[in-house]
């Protein structure tokens, strides 16, 4: 016949009706096995006891029941997987920022490049216009000198004139 345990959850309230006369007769059990006391008080601490249909776990127990609830406490929430998922997630935001970046370093340089050949062209008009205003500016220069030429009438070398009428007294 099989022993029916029920268990409640504690509030305090319980009474555990252990009896003296009984624990000394389980102590008296163990000691049949051993003749120190303080062996046979280990084992019942250890194993726990039964009285009357009373099971008081031992130590053992508690231990086991400990291990299995870690165990499943550890399947149930696996820090180092949960952890390993945040590592991962992390890893695929800093691979993005660095796409992202290494993408914005592009069109800069793109954009400086293009600056730059924008500028070096700027200043080759500059230069050909300016070029071009001084040819300008010499050639008109030229045909002015041309011009003024052709409309001077020769020039005589005439005595000059004494102006005022006379010599000085």
């Amino acid at each position: 016949m099989g022993t029916i345990l029920r268990y409640t959850h504690w509030d305090g309230t319980q009474q555990l009706k252990l009896d003296a006369d009984k624990v000394f007769e389980k102590l008296a059990d163990f000691l049949s096995y051993s003749d120190d006391v303080r062996q046979a008080m280990d084992w019942m601490m250890r194993q726990g006891m039964d009285f009357d249909g009373v099971k008081v776990r031992g130590l053992e127990e508690f231990l086991e029941q400990l291990r299995q609830e870690m165990r499943q406490r550890y399947r149930e929430f696996n820090l180092k997987n949960s952890l390993s998922e945040l590592d991962q997630q992390l890893e695929d935001i800093l691979n993005q920022e660095r796409q992202k970046l290494a993408a914005q370093q592009e069109k800069d340089h793109q954009r400086a490049t293009q600056q730059k050949a924008s500028d070096q062209r700027n200043q080759q008009l500059e230069q050909k216009h300016q070029q071009q205003t001084d040819a300008l500016v010499q050639k008109h220069t030229q045909q002015q000198q041309q011009l003024q030429q052709r409309q001077a009438p020769p020039q005589q070398h005439a005595a000059p004139e004494e102006h005022g009428g006379g010599k000085p007294k």
